[in-house]
């Protein structure tokens, strides 16, 4: 057996394979993809006398598209929505919900474990 270790730490697919139903596996279809943009304000703050920062970053503006059964869709904020990360991260987590339903099994009788348990 050859040495893939990202997929030999997938339970899932250790469960099926230790049970010879690797043929049973299914890959992630479903998946939310992100990217944020920001900006550097500087700040040049001193913290004592060997701690400085010199600036921060500010979120200038977040998009996501969203992969799921029905279809493919985007949602953007950027600076000037008001709590901009606060919402981006509601409805993340929304989509979050149907994606997990989406990649469920249509078998029930197939474990599926999370990496991540995030909802």
């Amino acid at each position: 057996m050859p040495f893939v270790p990202h997929i030999l730490s997938n339970k899932t697919y250790k469960n099926l394979l230790a049970n010879n139903l690797a043929n049973l596996f299914k890959s992630t279809q479903y998946y939310t993809i992100y990217d944020i943009e920001t900006l550097e304000k500087i700040v040049n703050e001193k913290f004592g006398d060997c701690q400085q920062v010199t600036a921060t970053l500010i979120t200038y503006d977040i998009a996501s598209t969203v992969k799921l059964a029905n279809g493919i869709h985007s949602f953007y904020y950027d600076i000037r929505t008001d709590d901009q990360i606060h919402m981006w991260f509601e409805q993340l987590f929304e989509e979050a919900k149907q994606v997990k339903k989406d990649n469920k099994n249509k078998d029930e009788t197939i474990p599926q474990y999370y990496e991540v348990p995030v909802i």
